[in-house]
């Protein structure tokens, strides 16, 4: 007596057929629908993921290249502050040691290794806010002593009572870094450095100035390829632009980041980044910043999002 095996077909058959009777062919085609939107959903889901890692890799990458940028930058602007700051204090040193007439300011800034196409002018102003003399006009006839008590960078010695607080130097005799101006003597755009000149019993002596060119900061960092949109800016605490170069045009005089903007909410420290739209021409950026030294300043070094991604 033999026994017949049934084959899989015979099987699944009576199967198959239960089910064609329990699922409509309309219930099937919507199980079906949404298979496959569940899946379309997941694919897109996939994709969505990929691009938000790849895009915060791309700013981290960006964040990276400018933070390196911000401190190499950072280096080389430093040494010039350096040694126009160390100019200004042996010239204080001088005046308090007596030695007013003749003062040798033409080799002051002559040892700075900055003079001429940096360190534009090194000039001594009275305790009454007049020139005196520069290494550009050692007596002080050939300009004649011109009043300047009313420029922020001797105002801020001769009458600090005279400014509001924040514009005043937390320590007197601390090294003040103006916004540029248009000198009187030199008829240049200059950075105004200036240290007061007190006696050892306090008494008030005079200012001396040191007037460096912003287009040497300006050339340096047009050097720098960071796209059409992309640039260097050295901005002082006060928010004040001292140099700016932005897709490699130098950017023009006297603007300022203002307090409200990216920067001026969210800069503190040494360095650091920040996103969003520049207070200056409103092109989101991704900003680098660090801190020159000791100095009242920053370097932000920024690229264009869109350019970036």
């Amino acid at each position: 007596m033999s026994l017949s095996i049934p084959t899989l077909q015979q099987v699944a058959r009576p199967v198959l057929a239960r089910l064609q009777a329990l699922v409509r062919p309309k219930e099937l085609t919507r199980l079906l629908l949404a298979a496959a939107a569940l899946l379309l959903l997941s694919a897109w889901a996939s994709v969505g993921v990929m691009l938000h890692l790849k895009e915060r890799g791309a700013l981290d990458d960006e964040i990276r290249q400018n933070t390196n940028l911000a401190r190499a930058l950072e280096e080389q602007t430093v040494r010039v502050f350096a040694s126009t700051d160390q100019a200004t204090g042996r010239v204080r040193d001088a005046v308090v040691a007596g030695h007013q007439a003749p003062l040798d300011l033409a080799r002051f800034a002559s040892e700075t290794g900055l003079v001429p196409n940096i360190l534009v002018q090194l000039s001594v102003i009275d305790a009454a806010g007049r020139f005196v003399a520069s290494n550009l006009d050692p007596n002080g006839q050939k300009n004649g002593h011109v009043d300047l008590s009313a420029r922020e960078h001797v105002r801020v010695h001769l009458a600090p009572a005279s400014l509001t607080t924040a514009q005043r130097l937390p320590n007197p005799d601390d090294l003040f870094i103006g916004n540029p101006v248009l000198g009187k003597v030199s008829q240049q755009w200059t950075i105004q450095l200036s240290r007061r000149i007190a006696a050892a019993d306090g008494t008030l002596l005079g200012v001396v100035v040191a007037s460096l060119d912003p287009a040497y900061f300006e050339a340096v960092y047009q050097r720098v390829a960071l796209g059409t949109s992309g640039g260097v800016t050295l901005v002082g605490t006060d928010f004040g632009v001292r140099a700016r170069v932005i897709g490699g045009l130098r950017s023009r005089m006297g603007s300022s980041l203002g307090a409200s903007s990216i920067f001026g909410r969210e800069a503190s420290g040494t360095e650091g980044h920040f996103v969003g739209p520049s207070s200056l021409d409103g092109v989101d950026r991704i900003t680098a910043y660090r801190r020159v030294a000791s100095y009242p300043l920053y370097l932000l070094v920024a690229t264009a999002r869109d350019e970036a991604l």
